[in-house]
């Protein structure tokens, strides 16, 4: 929203902000950056082409060889218990399908988010049409030794795509 980007660039008024409208080309040049960092925002995405869509335009911002990494959920985000989140839906029942809106309540501020679940297919298949390579996938889960979790140390909520462009 732009009250948040407002906020945003109160806090961090030496880098930009730009609002990102649904199907609109990123307003930079071609091959401008060597780094794109997505967290989160692909799960707002209702529509398979709206991902192919910021995938293509990611692409093309990005200089030859750049990379971009894309921090979403995991298909086991919800279906397990997590410090952070609670995510026991109805609409979150298996087997969910691509598209389908899903909710998570986020802790301990009690605020209800709904995003868009992909499959990971979904993700590599855009990734591939934008002219964007996985080189790895990233399932991160939190040390054994440390307590406090829950599903956090067996489970990988999230996954952490690193995509590349080719070099021209």
């Amino acid at each position: 929203s732009e009250a948040m980007l407002e906020e945003a660039r109160r806090a961090d008024p030496l880098n930009e902000y730009h609002r990102y409208e649904a199907d609109a080309g990123f307003p930079f040049e071609d091959d401008r950056f060597s780094v794109i960092v997505s967290t989160w925002a692909v799960l707002e995405l209702g529509t398979l082409e709206s991902l192919q869509h910021v995938f293509r335009e990611a692409s093309r911002v990005l200089k030859p060889g750049g990379t971009m990494f894309v921090g979403t959920n995991t298909p086991e985000f919800y279906t397990h218990r997590w410090v952070s989140c609670a995510v026991a839906f109805p609409e979150n029942k298996p087997p969910l399908r691509s598209g389908q809106k899903v909710t998570a309540l986020l802790l301990p501020e009690g605020v209800r988010v709904h995003d868009f679940f992909w499959a990971d297919s979904d993700y590599r298949r855009a990734f591939a049409m934008a002219g964007l390579s996985v080189k790895e996938a990233f399932y991160p889960t939190a040390p054994v030794s440390e307590p406090g979790w829950c599903d956090e140390t067996r489970v990988a909520p999230h996954v952490i795509y690193e995509a590349v462009r080719a070099e021209a």
